[in-house]
């Protein structure tokens, strides 16, 4: 029988946007820009606190789950909010 100090809480799940020496391209600030809202407002509506986005948009490693939010937020696929880079170019 297991005893609750045995079980580990699962930790969430988290991306990298720095991964790697810039692997990843941070596409956030972008999108944010091009439909002319300010992290406030992205913030209020999405649900996804400033902090998380402002890390977001500056490479910090986030959970996943906010990544998510933030893509249903701007009803975008994840790929545009986070573009793999080939050759130094972001691919999208």
């Amino acid at each position: 029988m297991k005893t609750v100090s045995s079980l580990k809480r699962k930790k969430p799940r988290k991306i990298k946007t720095a991964l790697l020496g810039g692997v990843l391209d941070v596409c956030l600030r972008q999108v944010r820009e091009k439909h002319g809202l300010t992290l406030r407002a992205v913030a209020e509506a999405s649900s996804v606190p400033l902090a998380t986005i402002l890390r977001m948009e500056y490479g910090c490693e986030v959970e996943l789950s906010s990544a998510l939010m933030l893509a249903k937020f701007y009803e975008t696929p994840i790929e545009q909010l986070f573009a793999l880079k080939s050759n130094g170019k972001v691919s999208k």
